[in-house]
Order: C-alpha cells, then structure tokens, then sequence
C-alpha cells in the first residue's frame, strides 16, 4: 500500500458549512492535523430531495458512503489478495519434485487460512464493508 497515490485512508463523509446541497468526502486528518481548515476535498456528492428523488437521494447516499470506506476496503482487499497469492505458493511447493509433503503443506494452509493474518484480512474487510453499506 505504500506505493498508492491517493490520498491516505481513512475518509469521512461530512458536509461542507457553506453548501447544505452536497456530502464531501475528505479525510480524518490532513498531514497528521486534525484541524482540517485547509483539507483536501477528496469527492463531493451531490444530495437530492423532494419526493420524486427519494430514490436518487438514497443512492447518493450510498455513493458518498463507499467512495468514504473506499481506503480501507482497498486495504481490506489487498489484504485477502495477498493471503490467496501466499496460498497459491504454498500449494505450489507441494506441487514441485523437491518440495514440501503433503502434512507440511496442509499444516502451513491451515495456518495462513485459519491463522492472525486472515484474521486481521477479514476484520479489516468487514469493517470497511460495514462503513461502506450502513
């Protein structure tokens, strides 16, 4: 996640004082501030109303909160990437002439699968997915 370009995660959804009109999307903080006078405004959505726009307004709704959780859903997904990727070598390993056994491949699976890192890999994609959809 180092080498990625946008703007460092988390991100809030919040509205903008001078314009009731539109959700913005900025970060918590802003280079370690936590005043965000001077933030960088990351998304802005627009909020629709009155009765034939339900529908729309609760899309923009939505809209607002995934591009919010969008941070922490790419980590959450590079997270469970990388377990797959760690997996499929693994189980190469077990595959080649000279590699491991079979005991040795399944008792690494049963770590990587059952272990910390996929525990934290799965915390962090249900947390982003729970900002995300409630």
């Amino acid at each position: 996640m180092s080498n990625t370009k946008h703007t460092p995660g988390p991100w809030r959804m919040g509205v903008n004082d001078n314009d009731e009109k539109a959700w913005q999307i900025m970060p918590e903080r802003w280079k370690g501030q936590d005043n965000l006078l001077g933030y960088a405004l990351i998304a802005q959505v627009s909020k629709w109303s009155g009765e034939p726009l339900d529908l729309i307004r609760e899309s923009a709704v939505a809209n607002a909160k995934l591009i919010a959780a969008a941070p922490e859903l790419l980590e959450g997904g590079s997270a469970q990437t990388e377990i797959i990727e760690s997996a499929q070598r693994i189980l190469t390993l077990h595959l080649l002439p000279d590699g491991i056994g079979e005991t040795e491949c399944i008792s690494q699976l049963l770590e990587l699968l059952d272990g910390h890192r996929q525990r934290d890999a799965k915390a962090k994609w249900d947390s982003a997915f729970s900002k995300a959809t409630n």
